[in-house]
């Protein structure tokens, strides 16, 4: 999936919410599974979709967390594959926009005349 999502404070995210967030390296999107604040900072347990278990360690995110606000499942595919071909796929995919936006909406001929 393309996911889209926009900064936000860890304070301000809940369980049941999508983030995502860098850890060891990695960019993660996955579900908050809880919380624990026992220890004066938030610490967060989460879990991706796809998987029958919590992730092993929990995370504290400093700073800004990434909060989901828009998915378009698959859409994902089709960026990864332009990503792998790289710069001649995107060359043909341009090339084929561009024909098809002249062509549809090229110049029509003025009529000289108008018949009644």
């Amino acid at each position: 999936s393309l996911i889209v999502v926009r900064s936000a404070l860890p304070e301000t995210v809940d369980v049941g919410d999508v983030v995502t967030f860098q850890h060891r390296g990695a960019t993660i999107t996955h579900r908050i599974a809880a919380i624990d604040a026992a220890s004066g900072t938030r610490v967060f347990t989460t879990k991706g979709d796809a998987n029958a278990v919590a992730d092993p360690e929990a995370v504290a995110f400093d700073g800004h967390v990434g909060l989901l606000v828009a998915s378009v499942p698959g859409l994902g595919y089709a960026l990864a594959l332009l990503q792998w071909t790289g710069r001649p796929a995107s060359f043909a995919v341009g090339l084929v926009i561009a024909v098809w936006a002249l062509r549809r909406h090229r110049a029509r001929p003025f009529p000289l005349a108008v018949r009644a």
